[in-house]
């Protein structure tokens, strides 16, 4: 911030000395020249009166604002660089930076830095906005946190892109009110721990709108636009953002006079950064921090979501560049071993392959998956929110579900009529439904030794001691060094360098996509009561999954339910499995060893089930079968080559 040099001689009765001033020159007494009241005390009517006893008649003065701005930007410059240090020395992250900041007790802890200093600053930007900051405090604390770390967050991205100390503070100190209207909204909806509905979202979206009401004060300043803007995306991406240049435009200009547009046209490209970079820290802040409805995410995970984000046009290019830069050199492991995370959708494909045909009781009119194909109706069927994927699982689709999708006299009504299915020498009646079974794939490297690598480096006396079957293995060309490993026969790298032996190999892996599984509220339709699941010890099996627990593990457990118990209760088992990988073994930042398994299964339970015989077939597919793998995320966590083609969106310029 530029000091305030502002200072004039004013008449001591003058009425602007009681508008924010101080004394710019100490006060002497005019015949002893002792000095009276010192230059930098704030004027106030008391003083002035006992100035105008003494025989003072001018005095020299200066808006107090100008200094309190000084010394409040020395305090906050202090803060940011002992945060800077705290995050450089001790390769903190911003989050863990502010907690340790709090609790060091050599130095003001944060509370006391807003409540002394930064008050002067909001008070600066808005009268209303420092009681409005204790406000937001007092009715949701995690919020107000979130917006000192959304600051901090800022001031990271800004020194990484060079910006100079005025230019930083005012985006850091906009960033911190960027939540003020959250004030506004209910704490049931603050702190909703699921996904939330179509009403409680529309009034989550109109915070950034209350916001602005709490900070404008007649005009449009940086603070007003960052709560307006903050979660308003860079580029015009369809369906994605909200805020003062979306949905609340036209009630911006017509509810409050607010003229977006005029703004825009006078807007410095300093004030539409500040703007951009504080959208990005508050994406941040939010994945770093524990919320309602998850937990603190891992930078691994993290870098993922931004840089998915990222890749189509959800920040400013140059200011994710800096702060992916910042990112990776703050965590220079974001593989570490022991790390568990849900296996990145953007690594699955989809695909479909033969499966067990079901026999039908009767005769039934059902056309197939591949029928609808050669009939060209499967686009029309998902332009009607038909679940083609769940058709093809279950074999097929009866013809009378079909024509009621929109009536035989609806196109779709005349494409399946019994001429065109004989037409097509499609004959509808089966007694047999031929199923295809979903499966995910992903790309994955396995550590491999061939039958030829093993003689090579005279391995198979060991093996047979061991007792591997040594004609299995040169059936299958060789072996996993996963699989040696576990029963203890360890290879070393060096050895396999120098004898010119490169293990690695890459394959498919292909993962069951769906199963039969009971969630909390299936157990509850089918009788069974949250006291009886504890006791059963069934409770946090179904609670550790999004989808439930498969039926082949509680029933393993001692639940007794059949088929019919599941139609009688109306329930349909068939759910996605969701895969979680966990980290045996880093190889660099961006490809390490891991092993896969279910959501809600852990590796102990893994390894002592395997040991007494008791996995179902998909456990015992992902420890025994596919066991140690690598996957490599570098498309996934280096900085995205996309972002040369993104574009800023016309909603920023006019």
């Amino acid at each position: 911030m530029r000091e305030t040099t502002d200072r004039q001689e004013y008449d001591i009765h003058d009425p602007a000395l009681l508008s924010n001033m101080m004394l710019s020159v100490s006060v002497k007494h005019p015949e002893t020249g002792v000095v009276l009241i010192t230059r930098k005390t704030p004027l106030t009517p008391k003083i002035l009166k006992q100035l105008v006893s003494r025989g003072i008649t001018t005095i020299q003065a200066k808006p107090l604002a100008g200094e309190m701005l000084n010394a409040a930007v020395e305090d906050v410059k202090q803060v940011f660089s002992l945060v800077e240090g705290i995050i450089t020395d001790k390769g903190q992250s911003i989050q863990s930076a502010a907690a340790i900041f709090q609790e060091m007790g050599q130095v003001k802890t944060l509370r006391d830095m807003v409540k002394n200093r930064m008050g002067a600053i909001f008070h600066l930007f808005n009268q209303r906005a420092a009681d409005a900051m204790i406000e937001l405090n007092n009715h949701h604390p995690d919020t107000a946190h979130h917006s000192v770390i959304t600051g901090f967050n800022v001031m990271a991205i800004a020194k990484e892109l060079g910006w100079g100390e005025e230019r930083t503070l005012q985006a850091v100190m906009a960033a911190m009110q960027h939540d003020i209207g959250k004030i506004k909204v209910r704490l049931d909806t603050l702190e909703w721990p699921g996904r939330l509905d179509k009403t409680k979202w529309g009034e989550i979206q109109l915070h950034s709108l209350f916001g602005a009401k709490l900070l404008y004060e007649g005009k449009l300043d940086l603070p007003v636009m960052v709560a307006l803007t903050h979660h308003e995306w860079y580029s015009a991406v369809p369906g994605k953002g909200y805020g003062g240049f979306s949905q609340f435009r036209s009630y911006l200009q017509k509810g409050m006079g607010i003229d977006i547009p005029a703004y825009l046209q006078q807007a410095t490209d300093d004030d539409r950064q500040a703007m951009q970079i504080s959208a990005m820290a508050d994406m941040i802040s939010a994945l770093e921090e524990i919320r309602s409805y998850k937990g603190a995410l891992p930078p691994f995970k993290v870098l993922v979501i931004m840089n998915s984000d990222a890749r189509i046009g959800h920040f400013n290019p140059d200011h994710y560049r800096a702060w992916h830069s910042l990112y990776l050199r703050k965590h220079a492991t974001l593989l570490p071993a022991g790390l568990r995370v849900a296996l990145p959708r953007e690594k699955e494909k989809k695909q479909f392959e033969k499966g067990t045909p079901k026999k039908l009781s009767r005769p039934l009119e059902i056309l197939t998956y591949a029928e609808m194909a050669r009939l060209s109706i499967i686009p029309r069927l998902i332009s009607r929110g038909l679940d083609v994927d769940r058709i093809r699982r279950r074999g097929g689709l009866l013809l009378e579900r079909l024509r009621r999708v929109e009536g035989e006299t609806g196109s779709l009504g005349r494409l399946i009529t019994p001429e065109a299915l004989k037409k097509k020498q499609i004959d509808p009646v089966k007694m047999v439904c031929p199923r295809e079974r979903q499966l995910i794939t992903l790309e994955a490297f396995t550590r491999r030794l061939s039958y030829r690598d093993l003689v090579q480096l005279d391995m198979l006396f060991v093996l047979e001691q061991k007792r591997f079957d040594l004609q299995l293995i040169k059936q299958a060309d060789g072996i996993r060094i996963s699989r040696l490993e576990k029963r203890g026969i360890s290879v070393k790298p060096e050895k396999l360098k120098k004898q010119g032996i490169n293990p690695i190999n890459p394959f498919e892996v292909k993962l069951p996509g769906y199963e039969d599984r009971l969630d909390l509220n299936d157990l509850i339709k089918l009788g069974y009561t949250t006291e009886q699941l504890k006791r059963m010890r069934l409770l946090p099996l179904v609670e550790k999954s999004r989808n439930g627990a498969a039926i082949t593990l509680l029933r393993a457990k001692g639940l007794q339910v059949t088929s019919r118990d599941l139609a009688l209760a109306q329930i349909d088992p068939e759910k996605r499995i969701f895969y979680d990988i966990l980290v045996t073994r880093p190889i660099n930042q961006v490809r390490a060893e891991f092993v896969l398994v279910r959501e809600g299964d852990t590796l102990d339970e893994l390894e002592k089930g395997y040991k007494a015989n008791t996995l179902d077939a998909i456990q015992n597919y992902l420890y025994a079968s596919i066991g140690t793998i690598e996957l490599d995320f570098s498309d996934l966590l280096e900085i995205p080559s996309q972002l040369s083609d993104i574009q800023i969106g016309d909603h920023w310029l006019s």
